[in-house]
């Protein structure tokens, strides 16, 4: 299959994900619910160990792989977070602002120029942005935005999203393939959210609540998403893959999952919500494609 069907697979996959992972959310907290579905992905990420094509990492590598991992986790955690408390309809638009931030990092430590493209894609994510939370007066947008401490969390998880995309094709540009790479990193977000849920939390006795009253909803998502995330990597992967329309191609599940998940769900204003996804994604295109 050819990386660009691969990367639309994904994106569908990455859709389905964020709604049953909302419906789930609607009956668990975020912490216990990434924890019991970061053992579900490791067990179904497992039977790698049966294809032969694990390498042994260790040195350098294997740091690049667990920082990348740490950035994943505080992004996961962060988004999940505001997954819960906001309809997905406007969470999902929202993650289109992950590129942007990844550009104004790069200019700002890398020293890299702004093109007239890039320039027109910040300007397309930002009116997008605008007429996602416009709701009745001009200020609105603004106030929203400012106030809400859900969007703040979803804004903070989308820089983590923009620097583990960037990790990924670094990675896996060193020499080590797609199986290595996922299992490990899968590895080490498992233990991750494992501390995180007995140092801040309650430890098992979270886990196993979840587990015995929600296991089946939490299953669906976290099994969509192990199928969705490989199929990205191995798109990036692919020597003839090209990162800069990847990226676009499997950000189209905020769409589908604005148009899906909005109009399932009951959500206000899909319309208005979809159409400034649209623009959003066409920034997002214009700022990749430089």
């Amino acid at each position: 299959m050819t990386w660009y069907l691969l990367a639309l697979l994904s994106a569908v996959f990455i859709a389905l994900t964020e709604f049953t992972e909302k419906k789930a959310l609607t009956k668990e907290h975020a912490s216990a619910f990434l924890t019991v579905s970061s053992f579900i992905i490791l067990i179904f990420s497992l039977p790698l160990l049966l294809t032969g094509k694990i390498q042994i990492v260790t040195g350098p590598m294997l740091g690049l792989i667990f920082f990348k991992s740490v950035l994943a986790v505080l992004a996961i955690t962060f988004t999940t977070m505001a997954l819960r408390h906001m309809e997905v309809s406007e969470f999902s638009p929202l993650l289109n602002l992950s590129p942007l931030f990844l550009l104004v990092i790069s200019v700002f430590f890398l020293g890299e120029k702004v093109s007239n493209f890039q320039s027109l894609g910040i300007v397309l994510i930002v009116l997008g942005t605008y007429i996602l939370e416009f709701k009745q007066t001009l200020k609105s947008p603004f106030e929203r935005i400012k106030s809400d401490k859900y969007i703040h969390l979803l804004l903070l998880g989308a820089v983590f999203l923009s620097l583990t995309a960037a990790l990924d094709r670094v990675i896996l540009l060193k020499s080590i393939n797609v199986e290595t790479f996922y299992l490990y990193q899968r590895v080490f977000i498992t233990a991750l959210f494992v501390i995180i849920t007995f140092y801040f939390y309650e430890g098992m006795k979270d886990i196993k609540e979840v587990t015995k009253r929600s296991f089946m909803i939490v299953l669906i998502p976290s099994v969509l998403y192990a199928v969705g995330d490989y199929i990205y990597f191995m798109a990036v992967a692919m020597p003839a893959a090209l990162i800069a329309l990847i990226i676009p191609i499997k950000r189209t599940s905020n769409l589908i999952t604005t148009m899906m998940g909005g109009e399932l769900l009951k959500e206000e204003r899909v319309l208005q919500k979809s159409l400034a996804c649209i623009i959003m994604l066409l920034g997002v295109v214009l700022i990749i494609l430089k």
